[in-house]
């Protein structure tokens, strides 16, 4: 996961941003800080096919997500009570290809999840939210 500098629209930060979204055929998913709702950027990563999701954390404080439209979806286990999202990340896992990718978010960060992936030779990031939530990537090496 590329995790840029908060953007504030000038023109540096807006290329590093752009340079960061080319990236996300083997980054996966791109957060975004921002002080202000960037609409326009929105718009247009929308209209080149990225999924976009905005959550606004407070009064000045936007988080903006950026995934392709290659990357999988990210699967929801917020919900769940410990220890059935680990459980479905090992099972969703353990069907994954040589090279593809697996995403979910989940209540917190799964601390006791990363040693069963490395177990199984598969390779992690996580992203920890603002809320205490996680965002996981796991890969499975080619």
């Amino acid at each position: 996961m590329e995790l840029p500098p908060t953007f504030d629209g000038d023109e540096q930060a807006l290329q590093g941003l752009l340079e960061s979204v080319a990236k996300l055929s083997s980054d996966g998913v791109l957060k975004l800080n921002a002080e202000n709702r960037p609409d326009a950027l929105i718009t247009s990563l929308r209209n080149q096919n990225y999924d976009v999701q905005v959550r606004q954390w407070n009064s000045r404080a936007w988080d903006v997500e950026v995934r392709a439209s290659w990357i999988p979806a990210i699967a929801d286990l917020r919900d769940f009570e410990a220890p059935l999202p680990m459980e479905k990340v090992l099972v969703a896992c353990s069907q994954l290809g040589a090279g593809e990718l697996y995403l979910a978010r989940l209540p917190r960060v799964p601390v006791m999840l990363f040693p069963h992936l490395e177990t199984r030779g598969l390779h992690w990031q996580v992203y920890e939210e603002h809320d205490q939530s996680a965002l996981l990537l796991v890969r499975k090496p080619a």
